[in-house]
């Protein structure tokens, strides 16, 4: 099968694979996943980033959670991880199916704390909950318009369960493309939160969403 590289925003079947690439399944063990990055990280001190890839819900809620614990493993590293994320078409038993790739990065923890803590006591009431019915594509297009309103690129995110995160994860793939055209690119920190619902106390997902200049 000819080799297809490459294009724009989405890597496409018959690319080189990146070396250490982690492929994540729904069986992935997100403590041990995160355990691992987390020694990759302090190898590096933070300078190389961590490459991973999901096909599917249940691999992307694995991954999530791994991110999520990751962070609270780095406390004392004085490092954040913040994800990009991109779609990638694979080969899977002779079927073509689109993934997700991420990209995980490190910042300096003291700034990126202090600047994710005063924006998640200013704006808790702006919370956006994305459900598992939600439209990603819709949903990319609403924080496009979101991120107009408010006029600067700092929302955050609330998931419950596989089916929503994985919907807000194509979302944001699909928001680096809507970007892409005035040199940003959506990057996330992930982390638990205990939140209620109907009377029951759920652990979700919250995520800052927000944006550096690309390389």
């Amino acid at each position: 099968m000819p080799r297809r590289q490459s294009v724009g925003h989405r890597t496409l079947i018959g690319a080189t694979d990146p070396p250490g690439l982690l492929r994540v399944s729904s069986r992935t063990d997100p403590t041990i996943l995160a355990g691992k990055m987390a020694h990759m990280a302090r190898e590096s001190e933070g300078r190389e980033p961590i490459l991973a890839q999901t096909i599917a819900a249940g691999p992307a809620n694995q991954l999530a959670k791994a991110i999520a614990i990751l962070y609270s493993y780095l406390n004392n590293d004085g490092l954040a991880p913040m994800v990009s994320i991109a779609f990638v078409d694979l080969l899977v038993d002779n079927s073509e199916r689109t993934g997700l790739r991420y990209t995980v990065k490190f910042s300096q923890r003291t700034t990126h704390d202090d600047t994710v803590e005063a924006s998640e006591r200013e704006r808790l009431s702006d919370i956006i909950r994305v459900g598992s019915r939600t439209n990603n594509v819709e949903l990319a297009k609403s924080l496009v318009a979101s991120i107009k309103h408010h006029g600067q690129f700092n929302l955050i995110i609330q998931t419950i369960g596989a089916g929503a995160l994985n919907q807000f994860f194509k979302a944001v793939a699909s928001l680096s493309t809507h970007i892409a055209g005035v040199g940003l690119k959506p990057f996330l920190t992930i982390r638990f939160v205990d939140t209620d619902v109907k009377g029951d106390e759920i652990t979700a997902l919250r995520h800052f969403l927000f944006a550096i200049q690309s390389a």
